[in-house]
């Protein structure tokens, strides 16, 4: 990928970026051809800082390296929530707050869900608001 790039790539415009995204795509199909799915997954994974924090928030928390999949992907969702409601131009502050809050509160309920009652209550001293 590195070789196929040009100072151009590097500018800060849509062309570009569809180039760098292509060349990224690119390198990652080979990647997986290498290293087989599951594989590709794990090198993905470990390439992802917020999967980075997830893993250490299992481990705080005492809960399994499976379950810091399942803590990522709620966060994952969360935060692309939170970004679509920043993003709306239709939505007034109000309602941006209001969605942002039950966004949030999803994002509680499913750990309180996933996690258990043990684990909720150590994330909510370590990492979330006790109520």
């Amino acid at each position: 990928m590195e070789s196929q790039m040009s100072a151009y790539d590097f500018a800060d415009n849509d062309a570009a970026a569809q180039r760098r995204a292509s060349l990224e795509a690119s390198a990652d199909d080979s990647i997986k051809q290498i290293l087989g799915e599951q594989r590709f997954q794990q090198y993905k994974y470990g390439q992802d800082t917020a999967f980075k924090e997830a893993k250490t928030m299992a481990k705080n928390l005492g809960v399994s390296d499976e379950l810091a999949k399942s803590i990522y992907e709620i966060n994952k969702v969360v935060k692309s929530e939170l970004q679509r409601i920043s993003n709306d131009t239709s939505l007034t502050e109000e309602e941006k707050t209001a969605q942002r809050e039950a966004a949030r509160q999803g994002q509680i309920d499913a750990l309180r869900q996933l996690l258990g009652d043990d684990a909720f209550k150590r994330w909510e001293q370590l990492y979330g608001i006790a109520k």
